[in-house]
């Protein structure tokens, strides 16, 4: 693991695997957990001050935290055991959430949003009750942010937002790229080698930060991260750039 400090727009590496590549990372409270090609699932401080080995999960397509739980998506072996599960972050055995081929997933650190069949689904990790959010085209990306949730399809490029509470869709952009992450003002994305935004309510694309290898994006208040498809692979940070 390598970690210094960072200043002046600068990006920071916070850690570094040995071997595998980053398939996935999120963030949740002081830490930063990121998925690896071989199913480890490692935690890093968002100081970068060490990393460590969390948990190894079976067969996961992601995996987000949520309130005290780490909620992932899991579409490997009998049908029957495809769904989203949960287990607690403090450690112990996961629990099936709801069973089916579950497309996209996303969190705002209580909420859990995720798409399977033509539906958009979301649970409160408190309280455990599922919900139908939305009628949809089959998930390609997913995000969430304190007032709207957005989403792209495998039948369209286009991004679309609507209120978290339901409502009528909004096209937010034209074309999106992967791993998209918002802080309710910007949409982040990486695309064609580089870590771009749009704004939230629709707009033009600026681009950020190049990185030709760059896999997995998420952000805080004050820093966007980041892992490369590097072997091995590193998770790095950057200062997000003031609002325009």
């Amino acid at each position: 693991m390598r970690a210094s400090h960072d200043a002046g727009g600068q990006e920071l590496v916070l850690a570094s695997a040995q071997t595998s590549s980053v398939t996935q990372i999120s963030l949740a409270q002081d830490s930063l957990y990121w998925m690896l090609s071989t199913q480890q699932l490692l935690v890093v401080p968002r100081d970068g001050s060490g990393s460590r080995e969390l948990e190894s999960l079976d067969a996961p397509y992601s995996v987000y935290p949520a309130g005290e739980h780490l909620y992932y998506s899991r579409g490997i072996g009998t049908a029957e055991s495809h769904g989203l599960y949960r287990l607690p972050i403090v450690g112990g055995a996961p629990v099936l959430v709801d069973q089916g081929e579950v497309t996209g997933l996303a969190t705002d650190g209580d909420a859990v949003f995720w798409g399977r069949g033509n539906s958009l689904w979301t649970v409160n990790d408190r309280y455990g009750a599922i919900a139908k959010l939305a009628t949809i085209e089959t998930l390609n990306a997913l995000l969430v942010d304190k007032d709207y949730v957005y989403w792209a399809t495998l039948e369209s490029p286009k991004l679309w937002r609507a209120q978290r509470s339901g409502g009528a869709p909004m096209q937010v952009a034209t074309s999106i790229g992967s791993s998209p992450v918002s802080d309710g003002f910007h949409v982040y994305f990486i695309s064609s080698g580089a870590i771009s935004r749009v704004p939230a309510g629709g707009g033009d694309v600026e681009q950020l930060h190049q990185d030709d290898m760059a896999a997995g994006l998420a952000l805080d208040d004050t820093h966007l991260y980041w892992a490369n498809k590097l072997v091995p692979p590193t998770v790095k940070r950057l200062p997000k750039p003031p609002m325009r």
